[in-house]
């Protein structure tokens, strides 16, 4: 009787124990899973506008020529600061 209570108790033990590593080992696992730079691949994450079709279309398009206006109401400055600021 004590003999069974005791390899009861030491086979509980020992699942417990088989649990916890695998635990462990399932955390471990996910920790690395997690971060990108201990990646052994080397497989990034793309992005979801990746291979969209309209991306980067100003790069190629001419910045329009600043005009000088001596008038510090109609000036590109003021008529921003307007547009940010007062409307």
């Amino acid at each position: 009787s004590i003999l069974g209570c005791i390899s009861v108790l030491s086979t509980f033990a020992f699942q417990q124990a088989e649990e916890e590593k695998k635990r462990q080992a399932e955390q471990q696992e996910r920790m690395l899973r997690a971060n990108p730079l201990l990646m052994a691949d080397g497989a990034v994450k793309r992005r979801w506008d990746d291979e969209v079709v309209f991306r980067n279309q100003a790069k190629n398009q001419p910045k329009a020529k600043r005009q000088f206006v001596n008038d510090p109401v109609r000036s590109e400055f003021h008529k921003k600061f307007l547009s940010k600021y007062i409307r």
